[in-house]
């Protein structure tokens, strides 16, 4: 069964907020538009997609928004199956949960305001009780910062297996250990290094490409499109998805200006990133989230702590190497 098992991150935070300790006590992942009555017995998509607009993006004037809402929902009511793993993101932590049972719709939540009435029964692992992200691999931790409410997460079963079984322990292995004093002082070695804007750029150009991009260029400065990074990815080798990337060489944190920035540059592409050596504001994250879901583009956050994670774990020792001296 293991090796057909699928995973997923599914971010419950509905329109009545974050729903996760609710969840959590009813045994339950809680998803939102509870206005779109009749999903779970239409297996025709341009219906589904119909029922989305209609109930809750009438006023849009394309199927814009209402297809990546509807696109979510199908793979909650049609992808999931039995026995699937569930990453559900939580500030800090994430909760582990294995699908027991078929989406469902509850009209009995229709008249409380957590618009929670699409909902499939779950067993949380880990006894329920969160696992910290540090105990998660960069590859299933980029993946909880995916801005869409269902997404796929099959390609790391066994990063999502590996992070329960440590969390089950109650304390990181040798292995999370050593891995998470590299990251500290990686993370160290890019703030008080032999490293300045120029070489953060091309630092994470390398990194881009490290991690599946078939092509990453930085961007003359005298071209001034908005974005100092692009960089191309391939799907299934049939089709590529452009993105723009911000880069910002910064200590402390940072708010949404660099978000600001990088929308300014995506008029033609559906994927920005954000990478920085700082934080992220609270507010900053919660803005990205609502300009995508306004615009529908895809907004990705890396701050200094995930850079860092992602650096250790693909090995760029030449890269770090020729970048930090």
């Amino acid at each position: 069964m293991a090796d057909d098992r699928q995973a997923w991150v599914v971010r419950m935070n509905t329109g009545g907020g974050d729903v996760v300790e609710t969840g959590i006590s009813e045994g339950c992942l809680l998803l939102g538009w509870s206005g779109a009555e009749g999903l779970i017995s239409c297996d025709d998509y341009e219906d589904f997609r119909k029922i989305v607009h209609d109930a809750h993006y009438s006023d849009d004037t394309d199927y814009k928004r209402s297809g990546q809402a509807a696109s979510q929902l199908w793979l909650f009511v049609h992808e999931m199956n039995v026995g699937d793993r569930i990453v559900v993101p939580h500030p800090g932590v994430f909760y582990a949960a294995e699908v027991t049972g078929p989406a469902q719709y509850d009209d009995s939540t229709l008249a409380l305001t957590t618009d929670t009435a699409h909902r499939r029964p779950v067993r949380w692992l880990n006894g329920g009780e969160p696992i910290p992200r540090t105990f998660g691999r960069s590859a299933l931790i980029s993946r909880m910062r995916s801005w869409r409410t269902v997404t796929y997460a099959g390609d790391l079963v066994t990063e999502i297996e590996d992070a329960i079984q440590i969390g089950a322990t109650d304390a990181p292995t040798l292995a999370t250990s050593l891995r998470q004093a590299l990251i500290e002082t990686t993370k160290q070695h890019l703030l008080t290094g032999y490293m300045d804007e120029r070489r953060f750029e091309e630092l994470v150009r390398d990194l881009i490409l490290a991690v599946g991009a078939i092509d990453a260029r930085i961007v003359p400065r005298r071209a001034d499109i908005g974005a100092d990074i692009e960089a191309e990815f391939s799907i299934g080798h049939l089709t590529t998805i452009p993105a723009r990337i911000q880069v910002k060489y910064w200590d402390g944190q940072a708010g949404q200006e660099p978000v600001d920035q990088l929308m300014q540059a995506m008029d033609d592409v559906e994927l920005g990133i954000v990478v920085t050596t700082a934080s992220f504001t609270d507010e900053a994250r919660q803005y990205a989230a609502d300009q995508s879901s306004r615009t529908a583009k895809q907004l990705i956050l890396v701050d200094g702590d995930e850079l860092c994670r992602l650096i250790v774990d693909y090995g760029l020792d030449s890269v770090l190497a020729a970048r930090i001296g």
